[in-house]
């Protein structure tokens, strides 16, 4: 496959497409898309990326974020200390992984619950709970 995972695969331009249809796949979705009738033509999407504007989708539930809003967001341990800043995150097979970057160094921090105690999407804030060893950083 060549090109951008969001271009078109024939032009290379953007398409609109309309979801018609979609389901939990494995790890992801199964999504039918009008205009794209059979096989042969969905194989050639396969890969791609399918964006939509951020005013089209629906608000996270509460103490959930969308992952390109992490970059950025203060991190405080659960006595109300600044942790640091989320200055990266990664998807891994077992979740996600923030990269904190703050005085102590860099630690990584999995976006779960044993770690991440509260979202405070619109202070754009963290509450973790860590453990000493996970800092690779100064003291």
């Amino acid at each position: 496959m060549g090109g951008e995972p969001w271009r078109d695969p024939e032009t290379g331009g953007e398409r609109a497409l309309v979801v018609g249809a979609s389901r939990p796949f494995q790890d992801g979705l199964l999504v039918m898309l009008d205009g794209i009738a059979d096989r042969a033509e969905a194989e050639r999407w396969r890969g791609r990326h399918l964006l939509a504007p951020l005013s089209e989708l629906a608000p996270p539930a509460d103490g959930e974020v969308y992952l390109h809003e992490l970059e950025g967001m203060t991190v405080l341990d659960v006595a109300g200390a600044e942790v640091g800043v989320v200055t990266a995150w990664s998807r891994l097979p077992n979740g996600i992984l923030l990269d904190v970057t703050g005085a102590r160094g860099s630690v990584l921090v999995p976006f779960n619950d044993a770690f991440v105690r509260a979202v405070d999407r619109a202070a754009r804030r963290l509450t973790v709970s860590l453990p000493d060893e996970l800092y690779t950083g100064g003291a």
